[in-house]
């Protein structure tokens, strides 16, 4: 039988959290906390890394699987995308609200969807079509962001995704990338949404077996 007394010395026995948290606090005490005007650490980069370019994220996007064309003007890019689109035996087709995005379609025939396009409905779409907000050289990396252009959807949902790059939206690393967004001049504002594709989606069973394509674009 318990008495009283020895339940409530148990109820007022301090719990492991209390007496961590009281530990910090008394050696803390007495100093002022400062979180302002610490250094950042410096940003390492290999030697090189910097002259990574175009032909260089080109290379690496090739060797995740995918496939890249090499566009030589705008004015030849609709032409391209047709060309691929025949290919692929497109019917339906979304596209993000990428600038121009419709001009881009100049001469399909298929079914477009906008990026206002019901969700159940982007899964009829057999390619989707969006631009990037920068191209990681290193990696072979898209980098789309939700500041910029509506593509959540666009991107993932279609077995296959068009990604219209520009040169000079080719950077050479991720941190490269990260500098893009902030408030400085040129700059984009901090996206809600960073979505960073390397290639199709790649998982393995307990086997070991590579399986390409699961999730999203193959």
């Amino acid at each position: 039988m318990v008495s009283r007394m020895q339940v409530r010395a148990v109820a007022d026995a301090p719990s492991d959290r209390d007496l961590v948290l009281g530990r910090i606090r008394t050696a803390l005490e007495g100093r002022e906390a400062k979180p302002e005007g610490l250094p950042l650490p410096p940003v390492m980069r290999a030697d090189g890394l910097d002259a990574l370019g175009a032909a260089v994220f080109a290379e690496r996007m090739a060797m995740t699987g995918a496939t890249v064309l090499d566009v030589a003007s705008a004015e030849a890019l609709p032409s391209a995308i047709r060309g691929v689109l025949d290919d692929l035996d497109a019917k339906v087709v979304a596209i993000s609200d990428l600038p121009a995005a419709s001009e881009l379609l100049d001469g399909y025939g298929g079914e477009v969807m906008g990026p206002d396009a019901v969700r159940a409905d982007l899964f009829r779409c057999d390619a989707g079509i969006s631009g990037v907000h920068a191209a990681i050289a290193e990696t072979g990396t898209l980098v789309l962001s939700t500041a910029t252009e509506r593509n959540r959807l666009t991107s993932p949902i279609p077995e296959v995704h068009l990604a219209v790059v520009r040169r000079d939206q080719v950077v050479p690393s991720l941190d490269h990338a990260l500098e893009s967004f902030g408030p400085g001049e040129g700059q984009s504002p901090p996206p809600r949404c960073i979505t960073f594709i390397t290639g199709p989606s790649r998982t393995a069973d307990i086997e070991l077996e590579l399986v390409v394509g699961v999730h999203g674009p193959k």
